[in-house]
């Protein structure tokens, strides 16, 4: 059985939003102090996924808010 992944990135969309680095903060503290996860921060994490994936950002959003409405 192949080990579970213990990591996890954190990507936000740029610009500003009050209560944001609080909430990275959060995410981060708990995935290495509870989970012992490890923790990437991905620079210009948007751009390297519509390359990495060959999605435009705006299918990105989209599908990005339907999972936010979702949960």
């Amino acid at each position: 059985m192949p080990q579970p992944i213990h990591r996890i990135a954190v990507l936000t969309g740029g610009g500003d939003c009050p209560g944001l680095n609080a909430v990275i903060r959060a995410v981060v503290k708990t995935a290495i102090y509870e989970y012992t996860w490890e923790v990437l921060g991905i620079e210009d994490s948007f751009e390297r996924i519509e390359k990495a994936r060959g999605a435009s950002l705006d299918e990105i959003e989209r599908i990005t808010a339907d999972v936010m409405d979702e949960n």
